[in-house]
């Protein structure tokens, strides 16, 4: 037990000290405030979707009466809760099997239970805050605004947010072992496993958002359509204690805490055992001509796909953008603007903005989707190749860049018409170059904070991506500055500006963006990245 704790506590110091432990305290200051802002907004943002839930529970339940139908707000965090575990356990399972750290600890006098029981603790803390940040806020509202709620719900909701991410962290390992097992031997097996977890997310999206579509639109119905899944089953059944809320709770927990211990005893079982190879007898070395930056690019798009932990972190929301808009298409615009009412969300001049305001909601989209921010320090102890050809600091950069533009590009081509579709084909053309002066914009970004933040001393892919202080950053400023032009953007409609108008405005200060952005990489980029 003691190793245990000594290495999950190294873990954590590891961690910390990638991010407190460096010369530019200031740099690191900023970055931390920016970070604490997301999350508060984060928090914001899930309780007032709960809110706006409950209210519109409530609203119907008066209308139809029959109680309790506010329990469709718990259903649509639970729901909401599945969707990001399901994303969290695609993800994770494409995590590479084999850190290299481990044979380091298994040269050490421990179990191999305890090295897997500590990486997997130390994994199983970063789903309990991200769950939390989703769940918590839900059980809060509910408790805070569903008459005749004792505090125990959410105690209890506490409980479930702790319990769940146990069964993130198995099925995580036993799907991604399956899919390795699948794409053992083939000489793209990288490429395949990311092929497969592209294909199984659309298709899961595809089905969620199908249903809200066969629910004629109405949010509620959509909801209860859900209620007899099993796992949101008991952990309704567990936080409302109703009959068999006892019972539920043990089903729930029994099944999570049985597949976590399954899973750690497996990965324990797997330990430094490889289990990805591919053979061929081919020994014939082909050289092919190139140009510099085709050959960079190319680069770049082949460790793209071959890195299916990067494919899930950035073209998960290109294909959200594409998913929802589609759907949204189908709804009509009527439709948003029903579901605002419905919630006590209209206000005065709504349908005047509601064209400028879903033109937002996929503008934040596509300015998420950003492969850049990890880009420099994905290339690790590899960086020195860079450095010591005669390539220009431009080419390097445009050469990332370019991937992320011919990803965001295809999303972009086919969420602008899909909106246009929505608000109006007048807008289509302001809105596809929209797309791709925000996409370039970010991707610029995504450079630079790299470079002020890189990380080459990773263990996994998996750090530099989801945990580097670059990825927050460019998540921070791709928000912000998609949101604040737009903010302005608005203020104009309310005073009488029509909102193509406000669309061309919008559009003309981001061009301006662009090439400040631009002049900021080849100047102080460049030199950033000399001195790495």
């Amino acid at each position: 037990m003691r190793n245990l704790f000594l290495l999950i506590k190294n873990y954590f110091k590891c961690f910390i000290g990638n991010i407190t432990g460096k010369k530019n305290h200031v740099r690191y200051s900023v970055v931390a405030v920016i970070g604490i802002s997301v999350s508060i907004l984060f928090l914001y943002t899930f309780a007032m979707t709960a809110e706006m839930t409950i209210k519109t529970a409530l609203e119907y339940e008066k209308s139809i009466g029959e109680k309790p139908i506010a329990y469709a707000a718990l259903l649509s965090s639970s729901m909401l809760a599945i969707i990001c575990s399901i994303l969290s356990i695609f993800t994770k399972a494409t995590l590479s099997s084999k850190s290299s750290d481990e044979d380091l600890l298994l040269s050490f006098p421990i179990k191999k239970t305890t090295i897997t029981t500590a990486k997997v603790v130390y994994n199983y803390l970063f789903d309990f805050m991200l769950l939390g940040m989703i769940l918590l806020p839900n059980y809060y509202m509910y408790w805070k605004l569903v008459p005749d709620t004792s505090f125990l719900f959410f105690i209890r909701g506490i409980i479930i947010s702790l319990v769940f991410p146990l069964l993130v962290q198995a099925l995580s390992f036993f799907i991604g072992y399956l899919i390795r097992m699948i794409t053992k031997g083939f000489k793209y097996g990288k490429v395949l496993q990311s092929l497969i977890v592209v294909i199984v997310l659309i298709f899961f999206l595809v089905s969620y958002y199908g249903v809200m579509l066969l629910s004629e639109n109405n949010a509620i119905s959509t909801i209860l359509f859900f209620q007899n899944f099993p796992l949101v089953k008991w952990m309704i059944d567990f936080l409302l204690m109703n009959q068999n809320g006892i019972m539920s709770f043990v089903y729930l927990f029994s099944i999570c805490l049985g597949l976590f211990i399954l899973s750690v005893i497996c990965q324990a079982r797997l330990l430094g055992k490889e289990h990805s190879t591919y053979k061929t007898k081919n020994k014939e070395l082909v050289y092919k001509e190139s140009k510099v930056f085709r050959s960079l690019y190319k680069k770049e798009m082949s460790y793209y796909f071959s890195v299916p932990i990067y494919v899930i972190n950035t073209i998960l929301f290109g294909v959200v953008a594409v998913v929802l808009s589609i759907v949204v298409a189908v709804m009509g615009k009527d439709s948003i603007l029903n579901l605002l009412n419905q919630a006590d969300l209209g206000f005065n001049g709504a349908d005047k903005m509601i064209n400028l305001i879903i033109v937002l909601l996929f503008s934040i989209m596509i300015g998420s989707l950003c492969t850049t921010a990890p880009s420099i320090s994905l290339e690790g102890k590899r960086l020195w190749f860079l450095k010591a050809h005669p390539i220009s600091e431009m080419e390097v950069f445009f050469s990332k860049i370019l991937v992320n533009m011919t990803l965001s590009g295809v999303s972009s081509l086919i969420t602008s018409v899909a909106v246009a579709w929505t608000i109006g084909f007048e807008y289509l053309p302001l809105i596809f170059i929209l797309f791709i002066l925000i996409s370039f914009f970010i991707s610029m970004v995504g450079i630079i904070s790299n470079l002020y933040f890189p990380r080459f001393d990773w263990d996994n892919e998996q750090q530099p991506i989801k945990q580097g202080m670059s990825v927050l950053l460019c998540l921070g400023i791709s928000f912000f500055g998609v949101a604040i032009p737009f903010a302005g953007g608005i203020l104009l409609i309310s005073e009488g500006i029509s909102d193509l108008i406000a669309l061309i405005l919008i559009v003309g200060i981001y061009i301006i963006i662009d090439i400040l952005t631009y002049f900021i990489l080849k100047t102080k980029g460049v030199k950033l990245f000399r001195n790495l």
